[in-house]
């Protein structure tokens, strides 16, 4: 498999062909469990990433901070690095946790190797809820990486803290890795000065749950044949204040 071959392997769904052949191929919609973590640090600049720091796998999951029951997912502000340091005590740790903060890009995500063989499509679907995040932000995401994650194939990230809809052709050339999950990119917070902010995503939802559950999204409308009714109401109710 050669990674500069990236179009022999996947096909975003787009013009009439390709959705012509996507009714030909096997689906690989499946629930999405996330199940691992990768995560780059930058300094903090103004509020905004600065110069590149570090990266790598991050090992605890819950600390990310991710949080799972069914389809619905827990994203929040990391507070663990400032955390880790005030409980060893370690000054140093504080100082640049918690004090000087730094800029964190968080992707929590569930990893699925798709073998060579028939062509599948790989979609990713769901909306977040309200978020109370106030410098961070939260989007969907699906990579088609290689099956030894050499090279990206092709990725997708969604708006902040919106409905997502994403759908990868895997033409089956190949084994490939497809990865499916979420970004939370912004300052970790210090968990000394209060709540940093969360949001849940809703994977295969197609609105906002939160707003439907209240909100300004969430108020009740009225159907038009009571909104006729209502101003018929309202006239009669003038007509006999004239008589």
């Amino acid at each position: 498999m050669k990674a500069t071959s990236q179009n022999t392997f996947w096909r975003r769904l787009a013009g009439p062909a390709l959705v012509a052949a996507s009714m030909l191929v096997s689906s690989a919609v499946s629930a999405t469990t996330i199940n691992g973590a990768y995560w780059n640090w930058f300094n903090l600049v103004d509020g905004a990433a600065g110069g590149f720091i570090d990266g790598g796998v991050w090992n605890e999951l819950p600390k990310s901070p991710v949080s799972q029951s069914g389809d619905s997912v827990t994203l929040a502000v990391n507070t663990s690095l400032c955390q880790d340091g005030l409980d060893a005590a370690d000054s140093d740790a504080i100082t640049y946790w918690c004090d000087d903060k730094k800029w964190v890009d968080m992707l929590t995500y569930e990893t699925v190797l798709v073998p060579a063989g028939a062509p599948s499509v790989a979609t990713f679907t769901g909306c977040f809820g309200d978020s109370t995040m106030t410098a961070n932000s939260a989007k969907a995401f699906v990579k088609i990486l290689a099956e030894d994650y050499s090279a990206t194939y092709a990725q997708e990230f969604s708006e902040d803290a919106a409905c997502w809809d994403i759908s990868f052709d895997i033409l089956g050339d190949a084994a490939v890795q497809v990865q499916k999950g979420f970004q939370v990119l912004g300052p970790n917070a210090d968990p000394r000065v209060g709540a940093a902010g969360a949001v849940t995503a809703y994977i295969g939802a197609t609105s906002n749950p939160d707003a439907a559950a209240g909100g300004p999204e969430g108020i009740p409308v009225l159907p038009l044949w009571a909104l006729f009714g209502l101003a018929g109401l309202i006239g009669l109710m003038g007509l006999r204040r004239k008589a």
